[in-house]
């Protein structure tokens, strides 16, 4: 979390909320299979995300909206790529926060939520191997485990096609994937 400390004395977001930021704009980013997003849209999109997320936005609520926006804009992971794109500095920073979705994703108790968070296509072999890092080294890996076990029981095209790849490449990295 060091990069978190390049942003230190000038962000607005808590580094814990900037990290989960970071984490659902790549799986939305990935979603709809882009690396960039206008400047209007990534605006939007956060908005909506604290909107959609009042276990973050009651943190904010007197902040001006100008001022996260402004803060979210500059974060250390985002880059201009013109005037008016903004997207991840570097795709392994996408691929990471990624990851990191997707392993908090596995912690949650109910399927549907993992089952939103694991419904993506043609991830790389990158975040699947960021994620078998998190795992590998995580305190909650029993957790994450459960998670895809819950995947590997319960049918759903998008996620079960999503652990079944992930389980593919951690098996030949020899990390962690069992879904027995």
């Amino acid at each position: 979390q060091k990069w978190l400390e390049r942003d230190d004395g000038k962000e607005t977001f808590e580094p814990r909320h900037k990290t989960e930021l970071m984490q659902w704009l790549a799986v939305d980013l990935w979603k709809k299979g882009k690396q960039s997003w206008h400047i209007n849209d990534i605006e939007d999109w956060l908005m909506d995300f604290l909107y959609k997320n009042p276990r973050i936005d009651r943190h904010y609520r007197t902040t001006l909206s100008d001022l996260l926006k402004e803060d979210f804009r500059t974060a250390t992971f985002l880059v201009h790529e013109n005037d008016t794109d903004f997207k991840f500095a570097h795709r392994s920073l996408q691929e990471f926060f990624l990851a990191s979705a997707l392993f908090d994703g596995l912690l949650q108790t109910d399927l549907i939520t993992i089952v939103s968070v694991w419904s993506l296509s043609d991830v790389s072999p990158e975040t699947w191997l960021f994620l078998a890092q998190i795992i590998e080294t995580s305190d909650q890996q029993s957790q994450a485990l459960s998670g895809l076990r819950q995947l590997h029981l319960q049918f759903n095209a998008k996620a079960s096609q999503s652990a079944f790849n992930y389980a593919l490449i951690a098996h030949q990295q020899r990390a962690y994937w069992s879904a027995d």
